[in-house]
């Protein structure tokens, strides 16, 4: 659920460039109905493009001087990744989750508070209506704000003249739909907010509909009287960040906005570079292309061509590389990949790592047969890549002209290690700076409610001692059947001072430890 970095890099480097080239060479000119567009479909652009990905497959073939040149297309899985600390990585990605979601819902929260408000003041305000309009009376001081088909505004607190002015302003703002608008730019900041472009695109957006609203509003009112009502409601603020306020944005540049002359029409070329760059980028970021190594063709006597694969019957004893119907795992492969490989602890302490391809049969039962390694890295990671394979279940086959056959397939497995990998065993085991028993007696506390309980048991508190003896990832690993009794051993286990550390090769490293503490009265 997390934002993985590929996506916000990508999405940051989108935004980028088309802020920055809205800020140099489209914000200074009064274009501004077609800057909304720009603005509002490019930030859709920059936030969903990185979502979506278009492989672009390039065949590794071979040439030989004897046999024309043959092209295969195999079955070829997605790449499987493996973590050498699992541990930890799934520690980091749950306090990132937790980040990432408490910000999400903060925000919704003050979205919901912002409604809740709004819902109020048209409750407690009897409402008049003009056509499709509500407008809705506030307390003198209150902004002057629209949301929607709402205009909320004191009248008494402009002159007559005033009035219809402000009123005109918001009205345009209803009338162009600049809520929707907002609420679009909202919902992308909720879902990222931990990055700062999107909070500048909602403020050059909400900028630009004033510009809009102030524009058109000059053109039938007095500029002079209109600005002075300006400098008047700027000291009220915005009411609400998803509403279209008067007095919002820079004062200064509406008013140098508001008097500039019209723009050159010549001027509306500057949209056209945009579409090539959006479009180069946009390009780049989706389509990927992925190099699938060429496996040696398994059937030993016969070669199936991709002609006689649709003018000929299918030949059920040999082994194709693509068929109709592709033969399919009977389930979710990858995740069954992820919770099934396991990283050997010597390759761990070797630092070894790397991607190993492995080739393999779907026969036409769906069991796997022919598997090797067509590209490995080490000895103890291919041998752990070929037994994984080995152990798949049986798949559902694949079908030429209706019939099952056998069918070629290569998996990419990459073994991943983690800078600071958490061992279970190593050459020197951390141990406790003095006598832990000693210490337990004298920290331990036997809570008064499960005395009087009489509530006994043994609780084991799970915990990682890090390479400078600190301890961390504190968790009862098994319950003591008493959550009083589990909690005072999860407070004792906090409150150790530091072990000395455990070492794999001469180096201290992370080790996961158990303690037992048994309450018995």
């Amino acid at each position: 659920m997390t934002p993985s970095w590929p996506y916000i890099i990508k999405s940051s480097v989108l935004l980028s460039a088309f802020l920055l080239y809205y800020i140099f060479f489209l914000k200074k000119q009064t274009f501004f109905t077609w800057n909304r567009v720009y603005l509002l479909a490019t930030l859709i652009l920059s936030v969903c493009t990185p979502l979506f990905h278009f492989n672009l497959t390039i065949n590794n073939t071979t040439t030989e001087s004897a046999l024309p040149t043959l092209y295969y297309v195999s079955g070829f899985m997605e790449e499987i990744s493996v973590s050498g600390s699992k541990a930890s990585t799934h520690s980091l990605f749950y306090h990132l989750t937790l980040i990432y979601i408490s910000g999400i819902c903060f925000l919704i929260l003050r979205y919901l508070k912002g409604l809740f408000q709004i819902s109020k003041l048209i409750r407690s305000h009897k409402c008049k209506r003009i056509h499709k309009l509500k407008i809705i009376p506030v307390p003198s001081g209150y902004p002057v704000f629209s949301f929607f088909n709402c205009i909320f505004i004191n009248t008494a607190s402009f002159g007559k003249s005033g009035a219809k002015s402000v009123f005109e302003h918001e009205r345009i703002h209803v009338r162009q739909g600049h809520s929707f608008d907002l609420l679009i730019t909202e919902i992308i900041c909720t879902m990222n907010w931990f990055n700062p472009l999107v909070w500048i695109y909602k403020k050059n957006i909400a900028q630009n509909h004033e510009y809009i609203a102030d524009r058109q509003v000059t053109v039938k009112y007095q500029t002079g009287r209109y600005l002075q009502l300006l400098v008047n409601q700027a000291l009220k603020g915005n009411a609400f960040s998803f509403s279209n306020c008067f007095s919002c944005s820079n004062l200064k540049k509406r008013m140098i906005m508001m008097t500039k002359k019209q723009s050159n029409k010549f001027n509306i070329l500057n949209y056209i570079p945009a579409l090539f760059i959006g479009g180069i980028l946009c390009t780049a970021f989706t389509c990927i292309a992925t190099e699938t190594p060429a496996l040696p063709f398994i059937s030993e006597n016969k070669t199936v061509t991709t002609e006689e694969i649709l003018e000929s019957p299918a030949d059920t004893s040999a082994i194709f590389q693509v068929v109709e119907t592709m033969p399919q795992f009977n389930g979710n492969m990858q995740t069954w990949l992820k919770n099934n490989v396991k990283y050997p602890v010597k390759a761990i302490a070797n630092k070894e790592k790397g991607r190993v391809f492995v080739s393999f049969v779907v026969e036409r039962n769906g069991n796997i047969s022919n598997t090797k390694v067509t590209k490995g890295v080490s000895p103890l990671l291919d041998a752990e890549a070929l037994r994984v394979v080995k152990s798949m279940p049986a798949w559902i086959p694949g079908k030429q002209r209706g019939q099952t056959v056998r069918v070629a397939f290569v998996v990419p497995i990459n073994f991943n290690l983690s800078e600071s990998p958490v061992f279970t065993v190593v050459e020197t085991m951390p141990r406790f700076n003095g006598n832990m028993e000693a210490w337990i007696k004298d920290n331990l506390k036997y809570p008064e409610k499960s005395q009087k309980a009489k509530e006994e048991g043994l609780a084991f508190v799970g915990f990682v001692v890090n390479e400078d003896g600190s301890l961390s990832d504190f968790k009862i690993q098994r319950s003591s059947g008493h959550q009083a009794l589990d909690e005072e051993a999860l407070r004792s286990t906090k409150a150790m001072p530091n072990w000395i550390p455990g070492k794999q090769q001469g180096k201290a490293v992370k080790v996961s430890f158990v303690v037992p503490f048994n309450f018995k009265l």
